[in-house]
């Protein structure tokens, strides 16, 4: 990570005008001498309770209580550490940075040639989908049409296909200048074969760019199409500046809905966020079909208060769910869960049922606990009293991390119908052993912000 000297960090800040930063969020006017204020740009609301001292270049939100400088600003509104926010701002404004560190600028200038270079090869994957010249591309086209994708959405998330050629990125990439060593760094050639020569990673596969919150490129996902051999997905390698466990797939597009909002929507794979965009459910990003991990709810804390976790409806994705909702819940995060029906991902029920279809299942969410007692249950021996011992042990763990509330009283009342036993025959054992914590911070269902008609 980065470390800049604190002169650099002023003159970032003294470029910057907190006005003219906090205007690109929200419309502002004037209320005084120095009090400018406006409509929160960090959280949903009716009545203006952002305000601003442009003599002082600070903020302050007297609805969710946010405030600081343009560098809290932009940390609070992308999503971004201190370093990056610092980056952010210096690039926006054209200031140089000075690293304390003399070794990191070489570091930031290799960093920023590799951004090139992925950035170029996006473009040279969507632009063979584009086009259909290249064997393969209309099969990919037909999948994503097949899918219910459309050509805007494609556009927007720079989706493309790579050629089943051996070597046309690697010809057109060293053709501008771009050395197979440093395209090797980033994952776009390999070689095979040991000492063979250096060839495309990706071959004949349908290409999803995996983009940081400033959407800079840093890596992609391949799907394979048809009956090609090789694993259905193939993911660049963990490099310098890709690590898939660190990023939310469609997260620099929907920060800022998250954030106004209040919540998150979290998905499966590459296909379910394009379709959940789309559909205009646009506060949603992807796990690209991996477990979370604890980077990656670190990363949506930041975005958003409350996460509902809409996986695919199988037995994969319930378990997914039960590690997500693990993981997410001691970092503060209100979880919700929302269930869809069996083997059915979300893209599938969007074609299948409608936008509105998603809309009421997602606002119908439920707390996690409710998911995992029901999971649990579900899938529990209880003929037998002993068999009704091992149920109401396994629950413990579950019931200990869910305050005493309303939830928890209905939670506990169906156990014991499931099980047909007494209240205070399972109640006792199941002990809260976490911090009470104030009431919830919404009342209102999950909020889908739509930017579509």
């Amino acid at each position: 990570m980065a470390r800049f000297s604190d002169a650099a960090i002023h003159r970032v800040r003294e470029a910057t005008d907190l006005v003219e930063l906090a205007g690109r969020y929200t419309e502002l006017r004037r209320a005084g001498a120095d009090r400018m204020v406006g409509r929160c740009p960090l959280h949903d609301e009716r009545t203006p309770s952002f305000t601003i001292s442009p003599a002082k270049q600070l903020f302050k939100c007297f609805g969710c209580d946010a405030g600081g400088d343009a560098l809290s600003l932009v940390q609070l509104k992308e999503g971004l550490a201190f370093p990056a926010a610092v980056e952010f701002l210096a690039q926006r404004a054209g200031v140089e940075l000075e690293d304390e560190d003399p070794g990191v600028k070489a570091c930031r200038a290799r960093r920023a040639r590799e951004l090139v270079a992925l950035d170029r090869a996006a473009a040279f994957y969507a632009a063979h989908l584009r086009s259909q010249r290249s064997k393969g591309a209309p099969q990919a086209a037909e999948y994503l049409s097949a899918r219910g994708i459309n050509e805007e959405t494609r556009q927007q998330f720079e989706v493309g296909f790579a050629p089943g050629e051996g070597g046309a990125l690697l010809e057109a990439a060293r053709a501008a200048g771009f050395s197979v060593k440093e395209l090797t760094d980033v994952g776009l050639v390999s070689r095979v074969r040991g000492a063979g020569p250096p060839k495309d990673r990706f071959r004949g596969r349908l290409m999803f760019p995996v983009c940081d919150m400033q959407g800079r490129v840093l890596g992609f996902g391949a799907r394979k199409l048809g009956r090609a051999r090789g694993p259905k997905y193939v993911n660049s390698p963990a490099t310098a500046i890709f690590n898939k466990g660190e990023l939310l797939y469609g997260a620099h597009h929907a920060r800022a809905a998250a954030a106004k909002a209040g919540v998150m929507i979290v998905v499966e794979g590459y296909i379910d966020a394009l379709a959940m965009h789309q559909a205009g459910c646009v506060n949603t990003v992807a796990l690209m079909g991996t477990s979370i991990t604890e980077q990656q709810v670190a990363t949506l804390k930041r975005l958003a208060p409350t996460v509902v976790f809409l996986l695919d409806g199988d037995e994969g994705g319930a378990t997914a769910m039960l590690r997500a909702g693990a993981l997410a819940r001691p970092s503060g995060l209100e979880v919700l869960v929302a269930a869809l029906p069996a083997a059915t991902d979300p893209a599938e029920l969007l074609q299948r049922d409608g936008a509105t279809a998603v809309r009421e299942l997602v606002g119908a969410a439920g707390a996690f606990a409710r998911f995992h007692v029901q999971y649990v249950l579900d899938r529990s021996e209880i003929s037998t009293p002993e068999a009704k011992d091992r149920v109401v042990g396994a629950l413990r763990e579950v019931f200990a991390a869910v305050a005493p509330s309303a939830v928890r009283e209905d939670l506990i009342a169906l156990v014991a119908t499931r099980l047909d036993l007494s209240h205070h025959c399972c109640a006792p054992g199941w002990r809260f052993h976490g911090q009470m914590t104030p009431p919830e911070r919404r009342a209102s269902p999950p909020t889908i912000p739509r930017t579509r008609p």
